[in-house]
């Protein structure tokens, strides 16, 4: 498939190793990808980019993916901004995310990346 105009998708993860695999995942298919360890670092990021999709861990230092998601759909500029939980802890994602709508939706760690290859495309295509 080709990708028009690349899509930014930030992924929000304090896993290192993570990030990068991912992050160089989803170059290959054709995104460009911005990297964030934390809510806040996210925040910051996004000051530079408005991304098209946010991969978001739940479970992380300083703020977590729920302040950090409660914060961004508070906001008119990232409230429509699509997220994917990726988590283990599945009980931690917000509810309305579970109900796979328009805007949110929840792959639980770990995951097959065409899985996670599928819900992007769901939700930017």
């Amino acid at each position: 498939m080709t990708v028009d105009k690349k899509r930014v998708i930030l992924i929000v993860d304090d896993e290192a190793d993570f990030l990068r695999s991912t992050s160089s995942r989803l170059k290959f298919e054709g995104y460009e990808t911005v990297e964030a360890a934390d809510g806040e670092e996210a925040l910051m990021a996004m000051e530079r980019v408005k991304p098209d999709l946010i991969l978001l861990d739940i479970m992380m230092p300083k703020m977590t993916g729920v302040q950090l998601y409660e914060q961004l759909k508070k906001s008119p500029s990232t409230k429509d901004i699509p997220i994917i939980f990726l988590s283990v802890w599945d009980q931690l994602v917000p509810s309305g995310a579970k109900e796979l709508n328009h805007s949110s939706k929840y792959v639980p760690k770990p995951f097959d990346f065409q899985t996670l290859l599928a819900a992007i495309k769901t939700l930017v295509e």
